[in-house]
């Protein structure tokens, strides 16, 4: 995946890194204007960390591989902004917090992406905040966003870039 896009490889070399050194974080936030497939690193980056091998490289044969390329990976939730108001809601949120608050069932973590992390609302964002604050030990939160800038520096500072 990553040799169709090359400016993807030194972030991919960054996340393969810290997975050899076991120094993998609870929270990344990929910044990437659009049409540069960042998406793409996540949603691989997420298959990584859910299969079965372990690491990050998913083997594309094992069980979760199958469900997570099917979406149907019952341990890798996905959130985007509603498509009439483009925004992430607090309920959003609150779906993920329902979410990490039970134990993976298949894989050996729980994966959430949020996409376009920058159009919660303020109170989707303090929603958040409580978990990247007190993340689940058997999760990773993903998110994306075009715009940092209008990202609190609290959400910076908790999580990798």
């Amino acid at each position: 995946m990553i040799k169709k896009y090359p400016w993807l490889e030194k972030p991919w070399l960054f996340l393969q890194n810290a997975a050899a050194q076991h120094r993998l974080s609870h929270a990344y936030l990929f910044q990437s204007r659009q049409g540069l497939a960042v998406e793409r690193l996540v949603k691989t980056f997420a298959m990584g960390l859910l299969c079965e091998e372990r690491g990050i490289n998913a083997c594309k044969n094992c069980r979760n591989c199958e469900l997570s390329g099917l979406d149907t990976n019952p341990d890798l939730i996905i959130i985007k902004p509603e498509e009439k108001s483009n925004i992430l809601s607090v309920a959003m949120i609150r779906e993920l917090i329902g979410f990490f608050s039970s134990r993976p069932l298949v894989s050996d973590r729980k994966v959430a992406i949020i996409a376009e992390a920058e159009t919660m609302n303020l109170n989707a964002v303090n929603a958040v905040l409580k978990i990247l604050e007190e993340p689940p030990s058997d999760a990773v939160l993903l998110l994306t966003s075009r715009r940092t800038a209008l990202l609190p520096k609290t959400f910076l500072s908790r999580c990798q870039q």
